[in-house]
């Protein structure tokens, strides 16, 4: 049998205006989920035939500007955060990542005759620091840093090309 909960959420957004910007702003807050048993192999009675799940309070918040330049042009950025729920405890972690990630986009969108394009960037930051598990006892290998923390580092960066043709 599987289950899977998920936490209930809180979210709240505003914008407002001053002249040619808007400026806007969001935040969301999620539950806590305690622990609880995603599936079991049903003839394995030890924990390496469970999958459990278990969740952290989570907040996060956006800040971003739209500013018109004229009719034809106007730019735009954003800044916004995207934190785990993740404990970071490989025993109740099903999550893709446990890593605080943090975004910064920002772009340009255009009136050329009668078409509208938007040309956009985001990048995506984060890092965590977790022990490297050794597959065989540290001391058998002396030096090769087995057992201790490795730094992990994540970095995307997206394009964006939007565009409404006779618009």
């Amino acid at each position: 049998a599987t289950d899977y909960r998920s936490s209930w959420a809180v979210g709240a957004g505003m914008s407002r205006r001053f002249g040619s910007t808007r400026l806007y702003a969001s935040t969301e807050w999620y539950a806590a989920v305690d622990r609880f048993q995603v599936i079991a192999v049903p003839d394995d009675p030890t924990e390496s035939g469970r999958l459990t799940q278990e969740l952290g309070s989570v907040f996060n918040g956006g800040v971003g500007f739209e500013h018109v330049v004229n009719e034809d042009v106007s730019v735009y950025g954003a800044f916004h955060t995207d934190f785990s729920a993740s404990l970071g405890d490989p025993d109740v972690n099903v999550a893709v990542s446990d890593w605080d990630l943090y975004h910064l986009s920002g772009g340009v969108s255009f009136r050329l005759r009668d078409n509208r394009f938007t040309l956009g960037a985001s990048w995506a930051t984060g890092s965590e620091t977790r022990p490297l598990d050794a597959t065989v006892p540290p001391e058998t290998v002396p030096g090769a840093g087995l057992g201790s923390d490795v730094q992990i580092h994540y970095s995307k960066v997206t394009f964006l090309l939007g565009f409404v043709f006779g618009s």
